[in-house]
């Protein structure tokens, strides 16, 4: 992750994320990142969420999802960091800053556990006998 100054498009930081010495593929960056309250929060394939001071880069804290991609963007709300994970596909929300998850639930609106769950998902019914 790295940040420019908007009025000459040099880099004012960079932050490096974790690497993957098991399979050396997971690693990465795939989505935008959420700012706010002087923070920086982006996932990562390297299964952890970052938080970086918007100034300097200086990593704040990260949490680790334990093995699972963090492949989209996070978003901020009442003090809490929201991200969903590749596998299983949950949406984690963790506390800022992060020493524990909060909440973590299926996001797939197929999911029947989902709270996003969606009556387009839910398999058709045969009338025949």
């Amino acid at each position: 992750m790295y940040a420019l100054d908007a009025a000459t498009g040099k880099e004012v930081w960079r932050c490096k994320t974790g690497d993957d010495a098991e399979i050396h593929n997971h690693v990465g960056i795939q989505a935008w990142p959420a700012v706010a309250d002087g923070s920086v929060f982006f996932g990562c394939r390297d299964s952890n969420v970052y938080a970086v001071d918007a100034k300097t880069g200086k990593q704040k804290w990260f949490y680790s999802t334990k093995g699972s991609w963090v492949n989209n963007s996070a978003a901020v709300y009442d003090g809490k960091v929201y991200f969903g994970i590749s596998i299983p596909g949950l949406l984690h929300a963790v506390p800022r800053p992060a020493r524990r998850c909060l909440l973590s639930i299926p996001s797939s609106p197929c999911s029947p556990r989902s709270p996003f769950r969606m009556e387009c998902c839910i398999p058709a019914r045969s009338t025949e006998s």
